[in-house]
This record gives structure tokens, sequence and C-alpha cells, in this order.
């Protein structure tokens, strides 16, 4: 549901880069269903194994000062 380019990805990627707690904690249940499925990926990513390609979400650019801060 987060991936499609619909209203609750516009808020919640707003709201998340803005980091404005409002909205935040109004769409907390999103963000924790959202956590758990990304947690859930990235456990089968792991077991996967090393992969010669990697595929970004969305293909979205992020600046070296904001990836070291999801780091």
């Amino acid at each position: 549901w987060y991936t499609r380019d619909a209203f609750v990805y516009r808020i919640i990627n707003s709201a998340l880069r803005t980091q404005n707690i409002d909205t935040i904690l109004t769409f907390y249940p999103f963000i924790a269903d959202l956590h758990d499925q990304l947690e859930s990926l990235h456990k089968e990513f792991l077991d996967l194994g090393p992969s010669s390609l990697f595929t970004a979400f969305r293909g979205q650019k992020v600046n070296k000062n904001e990836l070291n801060k999801i780091l």
C-alpha cells in the first residue's frame, strides 16, 4: 500500500522528511505497519545472501548526509 503513489504515501513521506510530529502520530499505525513490512523484507534480503545487483526504492536519490543519518 505504501509504494503506490497515493495520498497515504505522499502524506507519510512528507511527514517523515519534515519530521512533522503531529502527522507522524496521526499516521502511526500505518508507519508501524510499514516498519514491520520493511523489517520482514530486510530479513528475507539477508537470507538470500550477497547479490551483484541492488535496487533502491523507487530509484530515489539520497544525498550523502541524509544517507549517513539513516545508516
